[in-house]
């Protein structure tokens, strides 16, 4: 392996850990909950009050974060948003009044919210064509990894320390990570500014006429013009499905089978593990077809299948359901990575593809959240059943949207190329 493709290999490795790890510092709350509203004398409503902030945080910081991740070096960002959030744990296990919790949980949202797009342009500004493919193909498994990492650290800070001890661990395991990327990247110096360089020389030397700065296209008019308003509305049913429905299968299976906590909770950690095969089985599928879009539509297709057979004869068997929901989510996960990771990578030659991921995922969170809340209403108020009713119209809407997308991307990404 030569010097370039080590270094290439670096900067994925860099990015994948640090994205990964962040997930051990907004996760923990959720693992740590029961134990603070019990030391603190905290209501659920308040406790719940608190993730909502949480997700409203990391929503808006992922629009204006986008914007800054397109004019801030990656390097900065993500060493910010690491350092800030692990200072904000630690913060959480000092705090004295439930108060604070909610100041300093909301603060962790927003550092939270600076590292997403900085990756994605990272992967942009720093990687040749051959490796975003790599990156984009290993960067969801950071999603299972970072999750599995959360739940392990915590139960283990819970078992041996305290609720707030454990905060503290996780804060100081963020700043070390931080220190990591910030160092690591430092020493890939020489490789970025050669690499760059070339970038530049490369357009200077196909240039007809006095070579400029190349035009920066309007977020807005990324968002009108190529297509990507369909992302838009496919994002939205993506969140809603991938992580709206991923929240409330313990519940369904306890449910509608009759079995334990315990039992629904092993049975759901499944899903993450599966999820990765939609990341791999998307991009075989873009391979093939050469349009995101298309990509999409297909997995959309199979995710709806999936679901109207739940619907129809998942709730007879409990591995049935799970497996049935464990295509759909992984389906989720590889449209997902297409509208989160492929796609913007495509706006970084009008410089946009931090403030186009950075959109597209407050997009996705605001989903997430209203679709939590959506879906808890239906099943109580109408059953299970009916819930997963909506689950297949949301799919319907999220095929439709991608299949309408595909030739408005296609001539999207011209326009792109051109720079128009």
């Amino acid at each position: 392996m030569n010097e370039s493709k080590r270094n290439a290999n670096k900067i994925i490795a860099l990015c994948w850990i640090s994205y990964a790890i962040s997930y051990v510092g907004r996760l923990n709350y959720s693992a740590c909950m029961s134990e603070i509203m019990s030391d603190m004398a905290i209501e659920s409503s308040f406790a719940g009050t608190i993730s909502t902030v949480f997700l409203g945080a990391y929503g808006l910081g992922q629009l204006i974060n986008g914007l800054l991740g397109d004019r801030i070096s990656p390097k900065f960002m993500i060493f910010t948003g690491l350092f800030g959030a692990g200072i904000a744990n630690i913060l959480m296990g000092l705090a004295g009044k439930p108060a604070l919790l909610l100041i300093f949980w909301c603060a962790n949202g927003i550092f939270n919210s600076m590292l997403w797009s900085p990756v994605i342009r990272a992967f942009a500004i720093w990687l040749s064509k051959d490796y975003q493919k790599i990156a984009g193909l290993r960067i969801p498994s950071t999603i299972p990894a970072g999750k599995i990492a959360s739940y392990l650290i915590s139960s283990i800070g819970l078992h041996f320390l305290s609720w707030r001890l454990t905060f503290v661990l996780i804060g100081g395991i963020l700043i070390l990570f931080a220190f990591i990327w910030f160092v690591g990247i430092g020493t890939l110096r020489d490789y970025i500014n050669s690499f760059t360089q070339s970038g530049k020389n490369a357009t200077v030397a196909n240039a007809t006429t006095t070579p400029q700065k190349p035009k920066t296209m309007s977020l807005a008019k990324c968002i009108l013009t190529t297509g990507l308003v369909f992302a838009v509305f496919n994002i939205f049913a993506n969140g809603m499905i991938k992580d709206g429905v991923t929240q409330w299968v313990p519940t369904y299976l306890k449910t509608m089978f009759s079995v334990g906590s315990s039992t629904a909770a092993a049975l759901t950690m499944v899903l993450p593990l599966v999820e990765l095969l939609g990341a791999v089985v998307a991009y075989k599928i873009l391979d093939k077809v050469e349009n995101e879009f298309t990509t999409c539509a297909i997995m959309w297709t199979i995710c709806l299948a999936a679901i109207s057979i739940l619907a129809l004869i998942g709730k007879n068997n409990i591995f049935s359901a799970v497996g049935l929901v464990a295509v759909s989510t992984s389906t989720m996960l590889g449209v997902n990575n297409m509208i989160l990771t492929v796609i913007p990578l495509k706006f970084a030659k009008v410089g946009r593809s931090a403030s186009v991921t950075g959109f597209l995922n407050a997009c996705s969170y605001l989903a997430s959240a209203v679709s939590s809340l959506i879906f808890g209403l239906i099943a109580e108020n109408y059953g299970w059943n009916n819930t997963v009713y909506s689950w297949c119209i949301i799919a319907v809407f999220g095929t439709l949207t991608a299949f309408m997308g595909i030739n408005f991307w296609q001539k999207g990404k011209k326009r792109i190329e051109e720079n128009l």
